[in-house]
């Protein structure tokens, strides 16, 4: 049977069953099946006792495709690997039934999830499936009405509000540390000893400025255009000393008799 004809099938059978799995063995061999749910299980486990027994059994009941599948007519390996697919993906063992509660319970956490069941609170008649298969806009939509109905017409309170989280998670509040590098954050900055950060209080400028300009210097040397700015700004305002100007050593001088004056400008 070629590929068009298998994926016809599997089509019709997914309209049928809803949800279909597919199996290969060998690269020949094409089965589809469903899950084995619960109350089938429950009664192959208490109608067969023998292992093979029950092998065939969960093969015969799952399978879709071939029809009529006959399991005396298959390999005995091949009847195995089919029932151990089938209660491997239906998450029979206790171990896989613990996986899928701490997985579904995890998703609960995303707010499409709460708005989901809260849809299924007050219209009954939506299905879950039926309501995952909408559109965004289509389950917006119903949301908002189911959200009325639960307040105004059932009278119950939202102990949550669909808005206020979106706003939340696409306006997060900003940590202060977050530009910060984890072996930094909550680490006291001592004065002076971070570069830019009072090293040239108090310093002749031309000696500062000689400073900054040494290649050995963390910062960066001026530009030819700083340079040229600054000769520009002493031109424009002579009368200012900047190698004893408080504004730009940092200090204020002193006379003799311990009185404070301002920076020494000519005026």
């Amino acid at each position: 049977m070629n590929f068009s004809n298998l994926e016809r099938i599997r089509d019709e059978l997914i309209e049928k069953h809803g949800t279909v799995y597919t199996h290969v063995i060998d690269d020949i061999d094409v089965y589809f099946y469903k899950l084995l749910n619960k109350i089938e299980y429950e009664a192959l486990c208490s109608h067969y006792d023998n292992e093979l027994d029950l092998q065939d059994a969960i093969v015969a009941t799952c399978v879709l495709y071939p029809k009529n599948l006959d399991t005396d007519e298959m390999l005995p390996g091949d009847v195995f690997e089919l029932a151990q697919k089938i209660t491997s993906e239906s998450c029979i063992m206790p171990e896989d039934r613990l996986l899928l509660l701490e997985m579904f319970t995890e998703e609960m956490n995303l707010l499409d999830n709460m708005m989901c069941c809260l849809i299924m609170h007050a219209f009954p008649a939506y299905k879950l499936d039926e309501i995952e298969r909408l559109s965004y806009p289509e389950f917006y939509r119903l949301y908002t009405r189911a959200e009325w109905f639960i307040q105004y017409i059932l009278n119950e309170p939202l102990n949550f509000s669909a808005i206020d989280s979106i706003k939340a998670a696409l306006n997060p509040p900003r940590d202060i540390d977050q530009d910060i590098p984890p072996e930094e954050q909550g680490q006291q900055k001592a004065p002076g000893n971070i570069e830019g950060e009072g090293k040239y209080m108090g310093r002749n400028l031309n000696d500062a400025i000689s400073e900054i300009n040494n290649s050995n210097s963390k910062r960066k040397p001026m530009t030819e255009e700083q340079k040229a700015e600054l000769a520009r700004f002493q031109q424009q305002f002579p009368d200012i000393d900047m190698s004893q100007d408080a504004m730009y050593t940092g200090v204020l001088s002193q006379k003799s008799g311990g009185d404070q004056t301002i920076a020494r400008r000519k005026y």
